[in-house]
């Protein structure tokens, strides 16, 4: 996943948290439902379109990365198909969608952005995704739509920021990369210059000395 997927995912994520946090108590459980659906939908389409315009990813990584966002296109859409049938459920379908966008970013963190070498500190934002997801499973029903709205609201804050963070390490590390190809590039040169250079007065004097044999003659 390129470093612009993943700093527009965590910018919506990050708008759609902090407003869930403002207006936790005036949005009802069937909004988290809505969230949820309409979060998974515009992240696989996101993803869908980023992968159309890489041309250097393996076929197999790229089928892979297909299905997933497919399915949770897929799963998104029926968030908000049966909304109406999810929503007495709001507290399992809040649970198992964090814990869903937490093996997401964990899978990213492992795989995604391979050769490069991401931090182990960024497996914060996944722990903490699971953490949130193990708390209101836990949760004895029933659950106060409040309570849910806001832990969805910073699920959705640690969700943007964990993609930031990945964004900006993931800019830095292909910056790293380029100037480093960059400078082997001016090295690769200066040693050819200098090699040249100490080739050419051998090359005169095989030259004098031809010359010289001539004159002889």
């Amino acid at each position: 996943m390129n470093s612009k997927t993943l700093t527009l995912v965590g910018l919506l994520s990050l708008a759609a948290g902090i407003m869930a946090i403002i207006c936790y108590n005036s949005i009802r459980s069937d909004g988290v439902t809505i969230v949820a659906g309409i979060f998974f939908v515009a992240v696989g389409i996101i993803n869908l379109l980023a992968i159309g315009t890489r041309k250097d990813e393996k076929p197999g990584r790229r089928v892979m990365t297909q299905v997933a966002n497919a399915g949770a296109i897929i799963f998104g859409i029926c968030l908000l198909v049966f909304k109406a049938q999810l929503s007495p459920l709001v507290q399992w379908v809040f649970g198992i969608t964090t814990a869903l966008c937490a093996v997401w970013m964990l899978l990213i963190i492992l795989f995604g952005l391979r050769p490069m070498r991401v931090p182990m500190w960024t497996l914060v934002f996944p722990l903490a995704l699971a953490g949130c997801s193990v708390y209101t499973l836990l949760q004895n029903a029933p659950v106060r739509d409040d309570r849910i709205v806001l832990a969805t609201g910073i699920a959705l804050c640690v969700f943007g920021l964990g993609s930031l963070a990945l964004a900006i390490i993931r800019s830095a590390a292909r910056k790293a990369l380029a100037d480093k190809a960059r400078d082997d590039e001016k090295q690769a040169q200066r040693e050819l210059a200098h090699a040249e250079k100490q080739d050419k007065p051998q090359t005169d004097a095989k030259t004098d000395k031809t010359e010289n044999t001539y004159v002889s003659e």
